[in-house]
């Protein structure tokens, strides 16, 4: 499916399950180019925080960003 959608698509975005609650994001890791993560103030655990810093840091997932949402300006 993968190679496929590539040969038609310039960009591929897959929404994926969050990472405590599924394996998903590993099994798609090796198809990706780059891994995004939206992290939401006050939803987003540090414990899933720290879960993504081991598996970097094991080599498990690369290219690694992360995007933090619903953070307000401090004034």
């Amino acid at each position: 499916l993968f190679t496929h959608l590539k040969n038609s698509y310039e960009y591929i975005i897959i929404d994926s399950a969050p990472l405590s609650t599924s394996t998903d994001t590993l099994l798609l890791e090796h198809y990706a180019d780059n891994i995004i993560f939206i992290c939401q103030k006050n939803n987003t655990k540090k414990s899933d925080i720290e879960k993504l810093n081991t598996l970097i840091e094991e080599s498990k997932l690369n290219n690694v960003s992360i995007i933090f949402n619903t953070i307000q300006n401090i004034e």
